[in-house]
């Protein structure tokens, strides 16, 4: 903690060796107060917004045994899949991974859709949204 601030560990500064419960302790070991989890454009790790109750398990029982949590995520997911992209196909599957990245904080089984998820799909209506919004205010 720095103050009143805590401080995360990205976990790619890791050893990517390590399992769950040994990144969390490096954590404490290290002086930070949580861990953030990365999402990246690498298919093992898009995979892990896919993850089975099984696999969630994991991890949530390594943030329970060390008592380190992991508070943040970084999203970066949509360099490979950018919601700016030209291809509808693209352009779905970003919002795709939005939904699962809200969803996997939040975890299954919730009894209702987090309201991120509501915000979402009114916002964005559908994978064209931005792009015609977009392109109704430009002018070439």
């Amino acid at each position: 903690m720095l103050g009143n601030h805590l401080l995360g560990l990205y976990e790619k500064a890791l050893p990517p060796e390590l399992t769950w419960e040994e990144r969390l302790r490096a954590v404490t070991e290290l002086g930070f107060d949580y861990l953030e989890i990365s999402i990246d454009e690498k298919d093992e790790r898009l995979a892990r917004l896919d993850w089975t109750q099984t696999e969630r398990g994991v991890l949530h029982r390594a943030m329970r045994e060390t008592g380190v949590p992991i508070q943040s995520m970084c999203l970066s997911g949509h360099r490979r899949f950018p919601y700016g992209s030209a291809d509808p196909a693209v352009r779905a599957r970003a919002h795709e991974i939005t939904e699962k990245a809200v969803l996997f904080q939040y975890g299954e089984g919730s009894a209702a859709l987090p309201e991120e998820i509501t915000v979402l799909r009114e916002v964005t209506g559908d994978a064209d949204y931005k792009n015609r919004k977009l392109a109704a205010l430009q002018k070439l």
